[in-house]
């Protein structure tokens, strides 16, 4: 990695680390729509979902935990 100095690879550790927040399920019951929205409609499934399924995606479960405000 010719040219990045400690300060750049430091930034880049710390964006990989940061969660992403995922605009809308790409599975499941509500496919292709807006997770904040689904969570407003629907807040049992997002509750369901962050108990039972353990091997969630970080971001998913980082995105699920911000639509419900927790």
């Amino acid at each position: 990695m010719v040219g990045l100095v400690n300060s750049d690879i430091r930034e880049i550790i710390r964006l990989t680390q940061t969660p992403i927040i995922i605009k809308t399920f790409r599975f499941g019951k509500y496919k292709d729509q807006v997770i904040t929205e689904v969570a407003s409609k629907d807040r049992g499934y997002i509750e369901w979902m962050l108990r039972e399924m353990k091997d969630m995606d970080s971001d998913l479960r980082y995105t699920l935990t911000q639509a419900l405000g927790v």
